[in-house]
């Protein structure tokens, strides 16, 4: 169900599958986005390699699922990477890091529908990139070493973004591991995307303000059929 809120994200963006910014940018293609999550589904039907360009020479990183449970030319890597020493595949058993690997870069899924309403063309914002998970979170949250780690081995693995839609409380930026850590990769020219969080400590705040930590941010709210934007300075 929470998948499909990108059938609606690519509408409400004016993205239209065969012209336009979405097809000049070639969907994505070739790009590799390394999420930092709690694992990922790999059978989701986001994660199809249709029509998929091969791997790209760069890619450096590993696939821990075994058996019949395998990585393709859109899920290219998957790695467990929680400290607690557990060594089981990184599969995703909170549904959170399916959710956002499917919205950032889920393959064009054609006639889907959530019990026969939302009928549409599933599809994330880079259809084409390719996917690599690193699972840092657990059922009880993510540990702040595991994510910097995590960092590390994408720079190491090649990988063009990293995203990560995890937070917690305001910290100042040189007290903040993962901020400090996300300017070590964009040294290395890799892309580091966040989020602004979606649940707030009060009226017109946001908790995690570092959002592409660009200074300037950029927030779109929609709600109730009424949309809101605005674009404030945050350092």
């Amino acid at each position: 169900m929470l998948a499909l809120h990108t059938t609606h994200t690519s509408n409400f963006l004016g993205l239209q599958q065969n012209g336009g910014v979405w097809q000049e940018s070639n969907y994505g293609r070739s790009v590799i986005i390394r999420l930092l999550d709690s694992g990922i589904t790999s059978d989701h039907p986001s994660f199809h390699d249709n029509n998929m360009p091969p791997l790209p020479a760069k890619w450096k990183g590993k696939c821990e699922f075994t058996g019949s449970v395998t990585c393709n030319n859109k899920l290219i890597g998957a790695r467990n990477l929680l400290g607690s020493g557990s060594s089981d595949p990184p599969f995703d058993y909170t549904g959170h890091g399916t959710h956002t690997s499917s919205m950032a870069a889920g393959n064009f899924v054609d006639r889907a529908n959530i019990f026969g309403n939302a009928n549409g063309s599933l599809a994330g914002i880079a259809p084409f990139a390719h996917i690599a998970m690193y699972k840092v979170c657990t059922e009880g949250g993510c540990e702040e070493a595991d994510m910097v780690a995590a960092i590390e081995v994408a720079i190491h693995d090649g990988v063009d973004v990293i995203s990560g839609s995890i937070g917690g409380f305001h910290r100042s930026f040189h007290g903040d591991y993962i901020t400090v850590g996300s300017f070590a990769t964009m040294r290395n020219g890799i892309i580091v995307v966040t989020f602004a969080r979606n649940s707030f400590q009060a009226d017109k705040t946001l908790t995690e303000a570092i959002a592409t930590l660009d200074p300037m941010l950029n927030v779109g709210i929609e709600k109730s059929l009424v949309t809101f934007f605005s674009r404030k300075r945050i350092f």
